[in-house]
């Protein structure tokens, strides 16, 4: 039993690397990180309104307003560029590397493969859970595989999802989340639990932000998301324990970029079977 607490407290303890870095945050910085974490909030809010406007544009001219989307794009690649921007221009300020929000090469390798296999035990639990109950079986999934997707993908396509993937969410999102809010907040209240509570608040209502003009303009059909608030914020409070977990523990925010790009492409892929699974049932 004792061996099993200390194997335990092996795999969750915090790096004395990100302890330290915290320790020496004052409440300036924290100050600067929320922010940075309302800048996003903003951002997110105004980037939403304004695209699902322009699409609306787009849609009731039949798709003869090309100039509608062009400002999307504009606005796609301008929100996470502005926010590192921001985030660069703060640590300007403050006198600080980029190893103080987790860009370091230390700890780079054991923080891609401890992220790596996580997601790998993660991704097949969940698969084992969606194969029987929510997709039919493994056979349903392979005659309804969106091929025409995928075979629709080319150099633009890829980009965007790439950008929007890696960049404009798994980098920006941990950037902010982790990076600049999770560790200063960590360093300068008096119980570190609840900064890890706070933050995964905080990052849970990010997600219904970055929703709200969607449902604000009749579009919410766009985005598919598990039914009940409830789950959604267990869903993403599990989330954000999982990240602080892969970035204090080698104070490496690398690990926790490739986890979250890797889940949201698998749930984007997801997302499109249970479409073509749908479409093929009631059609």
């Amino acid at each position: 039993m004792v061996q099993f607490k200390e194997r335990v407290k092996r795999i969750f303890a915090v790096s004395p690397d990100f302890k330290a870095q915290a320790a020496e945050y004052e409440k300036k910085d924290a100050s600067l990180a929320i922010l940075l974490m309302l800048a996003h909030f903003l951002l997110l809010l105004l980037n939403g309104i304004h695209n699902t406007y322009r699409w609306h544009r787009y849609l009731a001219t039949g798709g003869e307003e090309s100039g509608s989307l062009v400002l999307v794009w504009i606005s796609f690649l301008l929100r996470p560029l502005v926010l590192i921007g921001l985030a660069m221009l703060f640590l300007r300020l403050r006198k600080q590397g980029i190893a103080s929000v987790g860009f370091t090469k230390k700890n780079l390798s054991k923080s891609l493969l401890l992220a790596f296999v996580f997601w790998v035990a993660a991704a097949l639990f969940f698969f084992l859970m969606l194969v029987g109950p929510y997709f039919g079986g493994l056979d349903v999934i392979i005659r309804h595989w969106p091929t025409e997707f995928f075979a629709g993908l080319n150099g633009l396509r890829i980009f965007e999802h790439v950008f929007h993937f890696v960049i404009a969410i798994s980098i920006v999102e941990e950037l902010v989340y982790r990076g600049f809010l999770g560790k200063r907040l960590y360093g300068t209240r008096e119980s570190r639990i609840g900064s890890i509570f706070l933050t995964g608040f905080l990052f849970t209502i990010m997600h219904f932000i970055s929703a709200l003009p969607l449902h604000l303009t009749g579009l919410s059909h766009l985005v598919q998301r598990p039914q009940g608030t409830l789950s959604l914020i267990v869903l993403y409070m599990i989330f954000h324990f999982v990240h602080h977990w892969l970035y204090a523990k080698y104070n490496n925010i690398a690990g926790p970029i490739l986890f979250h790009t890797l889940w949201n492409i698998m749930a984007f892929v997801n997302g499109h079977i249970y479409a073509s699974i749908t479409a093929a049932y009631f059609s």
